[in-house]
């Protein structure tokens, strides 16, 4: 009968109708709860990523997901791990600049002080030599009492004072 083939029809019609809407709503629920799991764990890795680009590199990068999103864990992980090597690196080469300059500087100043120490020292051999220049001048002239002075800042110029004294000495007599 027509009326029961209508009749199965509706029924047909509706359970179809309500199957597809709860599959939908089956299917949405799915896609809210995939989309929160999903949302979340971006939302953790982009609050992690941020607190690394403020220079926080103890941050916290452990995660139980076996996916993508934990594979892109343990990359932001491997990253942080490069990156702390890379800054202790920096910093131990900052520390031995600095350790080398200082010993530059301090090299620089050494150099300066010899330099210093060594016109200091021209000038006395000088201020000597000329003292010596005027007693043999003396002594040319046939003056041999004359000595020179034994009592200098050079032992150089002293050996040399003693040694020409002894040989007046023997001219004189």
């Amino acid at each position: 009968p027509k009326d029961s083939a209508f009749a199965m029809r509706d029924t047909v019609g509706a359970s179809l109708l309500a199957m597809l809407l709860i599959g939908l709503v089956v299917l949405g629920g799915v896609a809210v709860v995939v989309g929160r799991q999903i949302g979340g764990t971006l939302e953790r890795l982009t609050s992690r990523a941020e607190a690394i680009e403020q220079g926080n590199l103890d941050v916290d990068l452990e995660t139980s997901r076996a996916d993508e999103f934990g594979d892109l864990f343990v990359a932001f992980d491997s990253m942080r791990a490069s990156l702390r090597d890379q800054i202790s690196a920096a910093e131990t080469a900052r520390e031995r600049a600095e350790e080398a300059q200082e010993r530059a500087q301090t090299a620089r100043a050494d150099a300066e002080q010899a330099r210093q120490n060594a016109v200091e020292l021209n000038k006395q051999l000088e201020a000597t030599a000329a003292e010596f220049g005027a007693v043999m001048a003396e002594m040319a002239d046939g003056d041999l009492s004359q000595r020179l002075p034994t009592e200098t800042d050079s032992d150089a110029m002293a050996d040399i004072a003693i040694a020409y004294n002894a040989m007046v000495e023997e001219w004189a007599e």
